[in-house]
């Protein structure tokens, strides 16, 4: 007979079964991410107008628009403002409650892109008030 050294067993500590090991344990986690990822870019792609350009926030903003004698202010006046490229802007002039106030200052605010002129009119009361 012939002297056979034993079969050694597996060692399952070397360093490439681990590297294997994390490759397929971080498999499902990096796909997972990544796909969320696209998913994400894909709808800030899509939906970026309605992101920057909220059409109907507050509800109601293209319907109702509060004018300032809703809000105490009973001198102003509704503008309609052409514009050379068709467009008619709108606007309120909302003159001081307070008549002899020196120095005369005006204040032009604009209201930016989500809501109406209407939901501006809290601010140009107190304006009005200082």
């Amino acid at each position: 007979m012939a002297d056979t050294p034993p079969p050694q067993p597996p060692s399952s500590w070397n360093f490439s079964s681990m590297i294997g090991s994390v490759v397929q344990f971080l498999r499902l986690p990096v796909l997972a991410s990544s796909g969320l990822a696209v998913v994400a870019s894909g709808m800030l792609y899509f939906k970026q107008n309605d992101i920057i350009y909220p059409r109907n926030f507050p509800a109601g903003s293209r319907t109702d628009v509060p004018k300032p004698s809703e809000f105490g202010m009973l001198d102003f006046e509704n503008l309609r403002i052409p514009t050379p490229d068709g467009e008619i802007l709108s606007a309120f002039f909302i003159r001081p409650p307070i008549k002899d106030v020196k120095p005369k200052l005006t204040a032009l605010l604009f209201h930016g892109n989500a809501g109406n002129i209407g939901h501006r009119n809290p601010i140009a009361e107190v304006l009005g008030k200082y």
